[in-house]
């Protein structure tokens, strides 16, 4: 049985919830010509692991793909302006995406969820809505290329494994406590490209929370943010031992390097400070 939906040319959209809960659709192939893709479309299609987009697509309406739990492969087309509220929420099986130059708008909670292990977010995007990119668990870096860009709050919250990326705004529109410190160690993974203005921002929370700046760096072996603070010189030398401890026991070896670089001591072995 052929699984695949190809739809006529001629269309310019795709109504809302056109095939919204299909189970039998694994490749979806749209027309050219076709502008915009309905709300939820085809969201809840179980089955639907592949979709190819006619280049001069336009717009992904929200929850167009939401729940298509095995989707995996799809290339944006480089018309595209927007994405959609929760246009791929739930796209767990989602692991890599580009987003095209042009793009302007990825509406709240867009990639909430998915599988994404990186994501660049071009200059030409306007604004990223709230929780945008919320609880990606695999999302490892990103990048926001825009100073202009509008992050709102919560963009990238509740994303415990991204300790990579450089964000040229510095911080979400709104951000929360938690947001606060996601931002910081992004800040530290790169910090000489940031303005000045946002350096002040997260020299001052390090300075007040290194304790919780370093139990994360700790947690997820951060070895991008925690080069950060020793090349900026932002950790009190006093407390530097009791950390080569815990990220020596947990055999972090990249974390060990990098503090005893920051206790001037490159060339020793882990065994020259006291466990």
């Amino acid at each position: 049985m052929d699984h695949t939906l190809t739809l006529p040319v001629g269309m310019t959209a795709l109504a809302d919830g056109a095939y919204a809960g299909r189970g039998d659709i694994r490749r979806a192939v749209l027309p050219d010509g076709l502008l915009t893709i309905g709300s939820e479309a085809f969201s809840g299609c179980t089955a639907l692991e592949d979709v190819v987009l006619p280049p001069q697509l336009t717009a992904i309406g929200a929850a167009a793909f939401a729940g298509c739990e095995k989707l995996s492969r799809i290339e944006l087309p480089p018309a595209l302006q927007v994405i959609g509220e929760g246009a791929f929420l739930d796209c767990t099986a989602l692991h890599q995406i580009t987003l095209p130059n042009g793009l302007r708008q990825i509406d709240p909670m867009a990639f909430w969820n998915s599988g994404l292990y990186a994501v660049d977010v071009p200059e030409s995007v306007a604004r990223i809505g709230e929780s945008a990119f919320w609880s990606c668990e695999n999302l490892r870096r990103a990048n926001v290329w825009g100073r202009d860009t509008i992050i709102e709050k919560n963009a990238f919250g509740s994303n415990y494994a991204l300790v990579e990326g450089y964000m040229a705004p510095g911080y979400p529109h709104e951000d929360s406590a938690p947001a606060e410190l996601q931002y910081t160690l992004l800040w530290c993974s790169c910090p000489q490209r940031h303005a000045p203005a946002v350096s002040e921002r997260a020299k001052k929370l390090i300075r007040h929370q290194e304790a919780l700046i370093m139990e994360r760096i700790l947690k997820y072996d951060n070895a991008p943010a925690l080069s950060g603070l020793v090349h900026c010189h932002l950790l009190e030398p006093a407390h530097i031992d009791g950390y080569l401890r815990a990220a020596s026991k947990a055999n972090q070896t990249d974390l060990v390097a990098l503090l005893l670089e920051a206790k001037g001591a490159r060339r020793q072995s882990d065994s020259d400070f006291e466990l």
